[in-house]
């Protein structure tokens, strides 16, 4: 398997492998199973099938089905830099298509710190993807208002709950509910990321939670 993408041409009968020039593998590379490694899959079609949106690992690239132009890495190379995967969030249920000069909202996890977020890229424009927001939470994908300038997402972590939160922009949106108002009155606890060297060498993670008031100099029950 040779883990590539290739297109066919009904009037020619011709196949073409059009993903050679992307330097990043297009399928798992963290596969440890007997079996295939799965792709990372696409993130959408330019209209007129002019180009197709191909993701690696962390990054996507637009890529020209007929093979005549050279893929163009959209991202640019922001993910990988970062160890951060960026996909496309379709916030319109009925577009099929991109169109020239559109923007993107991409969404964003961080594998080293599992921080959530936005990002924005334009769509045949050579400047680089703007992050919106970030922090340490998990970010639920945004809806948008069909007729209005108003976007809604979820926000949460082990210390806030799912609350929403809305506005004209990601970056200054209000929380717009209080899920959890009980938590107040309780004295929370805190999850840290930890990672460590298994008895095998290999570099590991996880999440140690801290019960609230947590000291390290003193022993604490599990």
């Amino acid at each position: 398997m040779s883990g590539q993408y290739s297109t066919y041409d009904f009037l020619s009968g011709s196949t073409r492998v059009i993903s050679a020039g992307i330097s990043a593998k297009l399928t798992d590379e963290e596969n440890d199973v007997p079996d295939f490694p799965s792709p990372y899959g696409t993130s959408g079609w330019m209209e007129n099938d002019k180009y197709v949106y191909i993701n690696d690992r962390y990054d996507i690239w637009q890529v020209d089905p007929s093979g005549k132009e050279a893929p163009v890495m959209i991202t640019q190379g922001i993910g990988r830099a970062r160890k951060t995967v960026l996909r496309n969030v379709k916030l319109n249920p009925e577009e099929r298509f991109y169109v020239p000069k559109q923007t993107l909202l991409l969404e964003s996890q961080s594998d080293s710190t599992k921080h959530g977020g936005f990002w924005t890229v334009k769509l045949l424009d050579k400047a680089a993807p703007r992050q919106v927001v970030t922090g340490p939470y998990a970010y639920m994908t945004p809806v948008k208002a069909k007729n209005a300038g108003m976007i809604l997402y979820q926000r949460s972590s082990f210390k806030e709950s799912p609350d929403v939160y809305a506005g004209e922009e990601l970056s200054t949106a209000r929380k717009i509910s209080d899920l959890n108002p009980q938590q107040a009155n309780y004295n929370w606890g805190t999850a840290e990321l930890f990672k460590w060297t298994t008895f095998n060498g290999q570099q590991t993670e996880g999440i140690v939670y801290k019960p609230e008031d947590f000291d390290p100099k003193r022993n604490t029950p599990c």
